[in-house]
């Protein structure tokens, strides 16, 4: 049996009672209430002290209707908020799912099983959420930590992601361009770093047609950074389950040129 704190933000103690009784019924869970009657007061309490999940009716003496939602799932975020209300209103219900409640109850709707079963659901949804959140923030530290410069462009040529090192080695701030202004924006030349790159010839450009591009070479230079820099792309294209073009990715490396060591001659 698990056990979970719950905080019941409620104004009427009858409801109160009646809301706990349901609670009560959960053969599967323990639920530890600590039941408070303003939106202050449930402030306080999740500040101080957290909780497992929240049940809040909407008419508070200090809040009313959707700007209770708000509140409360904008201080817990991670926290599964359910709706337990009197006030029956198809427009708020969808509202109020939309401003971060995981489900919509009206009182007296409900009997104890399915009530009962509106919170596992909320509390597995909101688990795999976190979940999810915390998988994406892996990919994003892991990504940012590529020792390459890696570019990501959707479909139609606007670039979409890129990591701290792409922008260290363009040497100015990438910014969601479109691929029409790549050329000019990012001072793409052909090897002889006079020759604008042709647009259709860029790996961004072939992979974004299904090409697979590997060692392509390139100069960069522009106003921000004006000391051409020499570069190898990777270049392939994004697809998606079905095999459709979604995107494309490049890997840029940037080639060093070594240094001549001065010959003295006697």
């Amino acid at each position: 049996m698990g056990n979970y704190h719950l905080l019941l933000v409620e104004p009427d103690r009858h409801d109160c009672k009646i809301t706990c009784s349901l609670l009560s019924g959960d053969p599967e869970r323990m639920y530890n209430v600590t039941w408070v009657d303003s939106l202050a007061a449930a402030s306080r309490q999740l500040r101080d002290h957290g909780t497992s999940i929240v049940v809040t009716e909407l008419g508070l003496a200090d809040s009313q209707g959707l700007s209770t939602v708000q509140a409360l799932a904008s201080q817990e975020e991670h926290v599964p908020l359910v709706v337990f209300t009197s006030t029956a209103n198809e427009h708020l219900a969808a509202a109020a799912i939309e401003a971060g409640a995981q489900e919509f109850l009206i009182k007296g709707d409900v009997d104890c099983k399915a009530f009962l079963r509106h919170l596992s659901c909320a509390l597995k949804r909101k688990s795999l959420e976190a979940a999810k959140t915390n998988k994406l923030l892996l990919l994003e530290n892991i990504f940012q930590s590529l020792p390459e410069a890696v570019v990501a462009a959707d479909a139609g040529g606007n670039i979409l992601l890129w990591n701290r090192q792409a922008e260290r080695l363009v040497g100015k701030r990438i910014v969601r361009t479109h691929q029409d202004d790549w050329i000019e924006t990012y001072g793409i030349y052909l090897p002889n770093g006079i020759t604008p790159y042709p647009l259709s010839d860029l790996p961004m450009s072939r992979a974004l047609r299904g090409e697979r591009v590997e060692g392509a070479e390139l100069v960069l230079s522009h106003s921000d950074f004006p000391q051409p820099r020499r570069f190898v792309d990777n270049a392939a294209p994004v697809e998606d389950r079905s095999g459709n073009i979604i995107g494309g990715v490049v890997s840029m490396r940037q080639v060093v040129e070594p240094k001549t060591e001065p010959v003295c001659v006697h």
